[in-house]
């Protein structure tokens, strides 16, 4: 029997995201990274197979994009769920 914990990748909604500069990508899961033990999201680009992936904090962080104001930044979602279906264009 192994004395090693458990390990348990955090939990994100699988489905489409949009990226604040407006591509779309598709969140297969999440996974361990092997040697920090860091949870990552396994996401690829709705136009292409190849995967990719992101620390989990990263994925979720929130990110500033600036506005019409000079200087000014607001705070959005560096990835957005946007559900189990791509929105019809």
């Amino acid at each position: 029997m192994s004395d090693k914990p458990t390990i348990v990748p955090i939990n994100l909604e699988k489905g489409f995201y949009r990226h604040f500069k407006g591509d779309y990508y598709e969140v297969l899961g999440t996974v361990v990274h092997s040697e920090t033990l860091e949870t990552m999201v396994l996401y690829r680009p709705v136009v292409s197979s190849v995967m990719w992936v992101r620390p989990y904090s990263m994925f979720t962080e929130l990110v500033s994009v600036p506005t019409m104001c000079d200087g000014c930044a607001e705070p959005v979602a560096r990835f957005q769920y946007i559900g189990k279906t791509l929105p019809s264009t």
